[in-house]
């Protein structure tokens, strides 16, 4: 008995274009955020991307960015907040 592998086709057989697989992008801090930003704008600018989808993924990008940014803002408040109450309780 053979068993053959039912492997899916990416349409290069038929000519038709085929999306590549999406990269993930790491939008875990400020400065890959921004990376992301600039490079929807470059595509924008260079036509390679809507003007539509640009304006939408900058606004998701930048919604990201500011609660990255009140992620890392909270993070320092809670530490100060956690010196003074040590400095508080010391001997």
């Amino acid at each position: 008995m053979t068993v053959t592998k039912h492997l899916p086709t990416n349409g290069a057989a038929t000519g038709e274009l085929v999306a590549p697989h999406p990269v993930k992008i790491r939008l875990n801090d400020a400065a890959s955020i921004r990376r992301e930003m600039c490079r929807v704008y470059r595509a924008a600018k260079r036509d390679e991307l809507d003007i539509a989808q640009a304006c939408r993924l900058s606004f998701m990008l930048a919604q990201i960015l500011k609660a990255y940014e009140l992620d890392v803002i909270e993070g320092r408040i809670a530490e100060l907040e956690n010196r003074s109450h040590d400095r508080r309780n010391a001997p």
